[in-house]
């Protein structure tokens, strides 16, 4: 069980920010042409964009494919393992999550999740409730933080990070993603425990294709 737990919620941290319920999503649109503070630019959602993040003897790959025009599914592998697909559409609210596929099933998010919100800066917090699958509730809170700077593999890079504490039947799991604007992720940061097992991943951008 604390396994099964312990993949639950780090699923959750991986897919990151099970976001805020969103007000409204009866207006999806393709992705605004706004400047800075946009979610869109900070995890820039095309076809064929991806990110290949490494460090602390793993590999993550986040790659993308345009459904049609505002509507994305994001695939995610670790060390090149199908782990899970993630749908998302554009709103104005922001990057808003639907469904969530794993090798366990097949998971809609209800009620949706707020991925990264519009305006992204710092001291925007927000908070998700509800569950992932019958019986299994979910409490996720979020942050966006003070700007850093991120030296990566491939480049120096001014980042928002935001950090997200996911809990899942009485475990947490923690996660930092550093968003670079027009770049996407750049590092990503987890912590994993369940009674005495703890363990902590860092990883870096080491290659991406954005279009």
């Amino acid at each position: 069980m604390v396994r099964f737990v312990l993949a639950v919620a780090s699923a959750l941290a991986l897919v990151m920010f099970v976001g805020a319920s969103v007000p409204s999503l009866a207006r999806e649109a393709a992705l605004p042409e706004d400047a800075g503070d946009s979610p869109f630019r900070y995890w820039p959602l095309a076809d064929g964009n991806r990110w290949r993040l490494a460090g602390s003897g793993v590999e993550f790959e986040y790659a993308v494919v345009e459904l049609e025009p505002g509507r994305y599914r994001v695939d995610t592998l670790v060390n090149d393992f199908p782990v899970q697909r993630e749908y998302y559409h554009a709103d104005e609210a922001g990057w808003i999550a639907t469904l969530r596929e794993m090798p366990a099933g097949s998971f809609p998010l209800e009620p949706p999740q707020l991925f990264l919100p519009a305006p992204l800066v710092p001291g925007r917090e927000w908070t998700w409730e509800g569950e992932i699958m019958p019986g299994l509730a979910v409490t996720a809170r979020f942050a966006v933080l003070d700007p850093e700077t991120v030296e990566t593999p491939v480049g120096v890079f001014e980042t928002v990070p935001v950090l997200a504490t996911v809990s899942v039947a009485g475990e947490t799991s923690g996660v930092i993603r550093w968003y670079a604007e027009d770049v996407g992720v750049v590092r990503q940061q987890e912590a994993l425990s369940a009674g005495e097992q703890a363990a902590l991943l860092d990883v870096y951008l080491v290659e991406y294709a954005v279009h």
